[in-house]
Parts: structure tokens; C-alpha cells; sequence
């Protein structure tokens, strides 16, 4: 044991006994890490991090930098957050969606899926860097609407893209979200060095 345990004797004298660790609650664990496949090396987000624990050698994550984030304010997952990226984000249930709403995904119980009237690819949030903004649409495969809230708050079905601003909130299947920005007109990464 060292200095900053308490524990004076030297490891292997008499008397010396190894101190445990004090638990003072559950570890929080975040991780960032990469998939690769031949056709995509994207990272893959997921609730606080990503299933594959390792970072691959040489992974850049500037290759696709978080530009906002995606809060579940109701449903089966309220509290958890999804980071969004450049250019396209799918949502769904599909393993291959890059906010993916299956449970296993997730690490978590028993049912395979959080939210059965989430489609396997349910809609898309894009991130235009050159004109700084984000919007969202239907994902062509999606057999569900996706209800964007109006000014009043009222929920409208996306039928075409619409533009999503800063707190916008929308809702898939039973599951609602509250968009948050990182990148806007006042910051995007590629204003920064790269270094």
C-alpha cells in the first residue's frame, strides 16, 4: 500500500494488512469508442457511451466530432443521452442506427426493445456544417411518424424536413426527446486548431 492510503507499514511486513477501497457509491463510466467495419469506421453512440469498450488504434475522434446531443425527457429511458455527429444521425431500433433504441444495445433486461413503436430505422437528425444548422426527418424505411412540437407545444407529424433549434423536442414511437446544440452560429469545431 502507499503514501496516500493511510497505511504506513511496508507491503510484506508484519502487521501490514492491504486496505480496501471505501465504496462511496456507484462508479460512473463513460467511454468513447470505435467500430470498424470495412465500409464504416463511425463511431457508435449509444446510452453514455458505446457497446465496444476499446478504442481502435489510430482512432481520430475528430473524424466525427460531437456537435449536440439527444435527452430522452420521457419514456422508458428518460435521463439518458445520445451524442449527435456531423452530417447524417439515425435513429432506431436497427443495430446499425447510430442512436439505437434496443435494449441489448443497451446492456439492459430482458425485452429486446425499449419503445416497439420506435421503427428499425425511424428518423434522421443532420447536421449541416457549412450552414451551421440541424434538422430532422422521416427516415424513408419508417413505418412510424415522427412528432415534432410546434411553437405552442403542440406535437406536429414530420412529413417533410424541418429545421430543430436549440431545446426542440420531438417524439418517436413513446419515447420524447429534447434536442441539445453544441455546434451553432457562434461555434463548430473546424473554427478550432487542429492539434
Amino acid at each position: 500500500m502507499g503514501f496516500f492510503d493511510g497505511n504506513t507499514e511496508k507491503p510484506g511486513s508484519p502487521g501490514a494488512e492491504p486496505k480496501k477501497p471505501e465504496a462511496s457509491g456507484p462508479a460512473l463510466s463513460v467511454s468513447i469508442s470505435a467500430v470498424s467495419s470495412d465500409e464504416d469506421s463511425r463511431t457508435k453512440r449509444h446510452h453514455g457511451g458505446s457497446r465496444d469498450e476499446r478504442i481502435r488504434e489510430g482512432f481520430d475522434p475528430m473524424e466525427r466530432p460531437v456537435v449536440g446531443w439527444l435527452v430522452v425527457i420521457d419514456g422508458r429511458l428518460k435521463g439518458a443521452s445520445f451524442q449527435l455527429t456531423y452530417g447524417q444521425n439515425k435513429l432506431g431500433r436497427d443495430d446499425g442506427a447510430d442512436v439505437c433504441f434496443d435494449q441489448s444495445a443497451l446492456g439492459a433486461g430482458k425485452e429486446k426493445f425499449l419503445d416497439q413503436e420506435i421503427s428499425r430505422l425511424h428518423c434522421i437528425v443532420t447536421y449541416d456544417q457549412e450552414n451551421r444548422k440541424f434538422f430532422i426527418q422521416q427516415h424513408p424505411e419508417s413505418t412510424n411518424l415522427t412528432y415534432l412540437e410546434n411553437e405552442e407545444g403542440n406535437p406536429e407529424p414530420i412529413l417533410v424536413p424541418a429545421a430543430l433549434t436549440d431545446r426542440s423536442k420531438f417524439k418517436v414511437g413513446s419515447t420524447k426527446l429534447m434536442f441539445v446544440a453544441l455546434c451553432n452560429e457562434a461555434f463548430d469545431w473546424k473554427e478550432l486548431p487542429r492539434g
